[in-house]
């Protein structure tokens, strides 16, 4: 709660108790930004802010109040504890009502009735998640951080419920997918995801997180991925499953190009700062992004053999009923389309 310090005598600058601790300053300032040099004033909106939080190392005590309220504190926590009780529900909701009413979805195994399912869930919640997470993921990036929004709740919804969700799918779906389907393309990714979050965290290291939430934030934007998987399985008129998958790869294509220009610019940027270049989350997770970088290209490989197999099926040279689908089925399913599954995907 915010508390008014009495002045000093004949100023205008509040008198700072000895006992006050970062926080409560953070609570005084309000509206004021606090990552500025010198007090500079700055656009309230620029690009050059994605490179704000790296300020934040040469400020240590900010730094972790900035970690312990906001970042990793009570909130957040609860917020993940919210998102555990809302993922095996979703799982059953849509297994044992929505999905059944495709008909193609009963006649599959099931092994591939549970990575469907597993699609399907995340479909559901990236598309859920998509507008609140751009407006909180953009507000974070690219606007100058005042006192105000440090100390608010936007970013305990973001960590807490937006980033939160996409580690449990992960988890869930790194487990589905090492005794049915394995995929080491998608094991490899969701763990490169994990790792990018825990060196951020574990080193408190700004740098390292904000290029972590770019990441999180493009694997939220290939939901159209996932739409293009369970359009295959669940056997859509080869016509609509031809038009998704398309629409599907050339937004993925644009989004992979936003991706890497805010990622370059934010390593470059670091790169020229020397409280930041040479930490070892910073380092750590600049390579790390070249790993999605080709991850996400071979994707792209993947798709494309899937296209070629739908377009073979509307030439009518193949039938979704003949064994070649069972090949296709498991190329698609060692789809990364999450870290963005953020690739992240599967994206990232």
């Amino acid at each position: 709660m915010k508390t008014e310090w009495a002045l000093k005598p004949h100023t205008a600058c509040p008198a700072v108790p000895i006992s006050a601790t970062p926080e409560s300053i953070l609570l005084q300032l309000g509206p004021a930004p606090i990552l500025v040099p010198g007090g500079t004033p700055t656009a309230t909106w620029a690009v050059s802010n994605l490179l704000q939080s790296g300020r934040l190392m040469a400020m240590p005590a900010l730094r972790d109040a900035f970690a312990s309220g906001p970042v990793l504190g009570l909130g957040a926590l609860i917020s993940v504890f919210t998102v555990f009780c809302c993922i095996v529900p979703l799982y059953v909701v849509l297994h044992r009502f929505v999905l059944p009413v495709f008909p193609a979805y009963c006649r599959l195994d099931p092994a591939h009735r549970l990575v469907s399912c597993q699609h399907a869930v995340l479909l559901v919640v990236f598309t859920l998640q998509l507008l609140p997470q751009s407006i909180l993921t953009i507000r974070c990036l690219f606007m100058t951080w005042t006192a105000d929004y440090i100390m608010s709740h936007e970013m305990q919804v973001l960590l807490g419920f937006v980033v939160a969700m996409r580690a449990v799918l992960y988890i869930v779906e790194a487990c589905i997918r090492s005794v049915v389907r394995f995929s080491w393309l998608l094991l490899v990714h969701h763990q490169l995801f994990f790792l990018v979050l825990v060196s951020a965290i574990w080193t408190l290291n700004a740098p390292a997180f904000m290029m972590g939430l770019v990441l999180d934030w493009m694997a939220c934007l290939e939901v159209p991925l996932y739409l293009a998987l369970l359009a295959y399985r669940l056997e859509f008129p080869t016509q609509q499953a031809c038009f998704i998958l398309v629409s599907a790869c050339s937004w993925y294509v644009l989004t992979r190009v936003l991706q890497t220009a805010m990622l370059v610019y934010m390593i470059i940027g670091w790169a020229a700062d020397p409280l930041v270049n040479r930490t070892p989350a910073f380092i750590l997770t600049s390579l790390m992004c070249g790993a999605f970088t080709v991850i996400q290209a071979y994707t792209l490989v993947i798709y494309h053999g899937i296209w070629c197999k739908l377009k073979q099926e509307k030439e009518g040279q193949l039938s979704r009923g003949s064994s070649t689908q069972d090949l296709v089925c498991d190329v698609k399913d060692d789809s990364v389309g999450s870290l963005s599954k953020p690739l992240i995907h599967g994206s990232t």
